[in-house]
């Protein structure tokens, strides 16, 4: 099945790529090449742990939970249809997670990024890309057009969580990038300095953990029913159109 996936993805990956450029865009210059500037921080380690997340982003994205239109014309059964759901969720993490690897190893292994940041970055990925893997296009308010709907206050609810935990993820990598040299800058008050921004990266990852199981418990059971059976995503074909 994950050779399957790999083959669908493959074969879709213009067409998905070139419909989700203007996103790529913003979110790569915005959250990337901004915020590493403006607030300073120490480029490698940021790119370390921001760029698996934009990957994990982007492919959520490209990828949503959607079995693709043509392969419903497939002989395929709930059984296959959830199986591959699942494995592509799955692929889908392991690329963003194979990322940080290729990214962090060389650093880790040159003394560039301590075991305790190695570790935490690690689990501030994993957790990121879970939840923001946990996507289907219906789930986006801007079908959500009246309060009328019955699912009008779910879509406000992932929506929120979903910005929530990309302010709090970027965050966090920010402070985990940029302890070192607040600390030096903070000259005597060096230990004091890193203890708080430390703190404040543990509270960040905490607040990524209930943020992003929130989602995964909320949104695993409508993403499966939307994602499984395509003739339920009629009403986004025609508001998209």
């Amino acid at each position: 099945m994950i050779k399957f996936v790999l083959d669908d993805y493959r074969g879709r990956f213009f067409t998905a790529f070139i419909s989700t450029i203007q996103v790529i865009i913003i979110y790569s210059v915005w959250i990337f090449l901004y915020m590493a500037i403006v607030t300073k921080t120490d480029i490698i380690k940021y790119s370390i742990g921001i760029l698996p997340m934009l990957t994990g982003f982007f492919l959520s994205r490209m990828y949503p939970n959607q079995i693709h239109k043509l392969m419903f014309l497939c002989p395929m059964s709930d059984r296959d249809r959830k199986r591959y759901m699942i494995t592509a969720y799955g692929v889908r993490v392991g690329i963003s997670m194979a990322v940080y690897i290729l990214l962090s190893m060389p650093a880790f292994i040159t003394d560039y990024i301590s075991t305790s940041e190695l570790l935490i970055a690690a689990l501030l990925v994993l957790i990121y890309v879970m939840g923001t893997n946990m996507h289907h296009p219906l789930l986006s308010m801007q079908i959500a057009e009246t309060k009328e709907k019955a699912d009008y206050g779910f879509r406000i609810l992932y929506t929120l969580l979903s910005a929530v935990s990309q302010i709090a993820a970027c965050l966090a990598m920010v402070f985990l990038a940029s302890a070192d040299k607040q600390a030096s800058a903070a000259g005597i008050y060096a230990e004091s300095a890193a203890h708080s921004l430390r703190r404040d990266v543990v509270i960040l990852l905490l607040t990524e953990l209930l943020l992003n199981t929130v989602i995964c418990l909320v949104c695993y059971k409508p993403v499966m029913k939307y994602g499984m059976n395509y003739e339920l995503c009629g009403v986004y074909s025609k508001k998209t159109k």
